[in-house]
């Protein structure tokens, strides 16, 4: 639903901020199960990462498409999504040999992981991004 509304946004000049505080917002959302490690907390977590995921997505997929030469589209798109989705597994690896130890500090490690994310994407993103310089037509 979010994400229909955003991806009606003309999101040219504001992938960046919609990136960086997208994940902010997530950081906020996973930090309040450090004060009430509840369900209804944790159905509050979810609902607001999973309306702050709309606008990332555009944001990344935008920027991507943007930055990315036609002839490789394709090929670009598929290793990118595949390498973003890996981190499921590891993730899942990682935070499940955690919780059993101790779940606050799977949470810290979530909450750290968007912060670290969020300030990756704002140092390293151009604040202006131009379109990649045309392959040169082969005869």
């Amino acid at each position: 639903m979010v994400t229909a509304l955003f991806g009606r946004l003309d999101s040219r000049g504001r992938e960046k901020g919609w990136l960086v505080w997208s994940t902010l917002g997530s950081a906020i959302a996973i930090a309040l199960l450090l004060l009430s490690p509840s369900i209804p907390t944790l159905l509050l977590a979810m609902a607001i990462t999973g309306l702050l995921n709309g606008p990332l997505d555009i944001a990344l997929f935008t920027l991507r498409q943007r930055r990315t030469d036609p002839a490789w589209m394709g090929r670009a798109i598929a290793v990118s999504a595949s390498l973003n989705f890996s981190g499921y597994p590891i993730g899942s690896a990682v935070s499940g040999a955690l919780v059993d130890r101790s779940l606050e500090i799977t949470i810290v490690l979530g909450v750290a992981t968007c912060l670290l994310s969020a300030l990756f994407a704002w140092w390293q993103i151009p604040d202006e991004v131009t379109q990649p310089a045309a392959a040169p037509v082969e005869a």
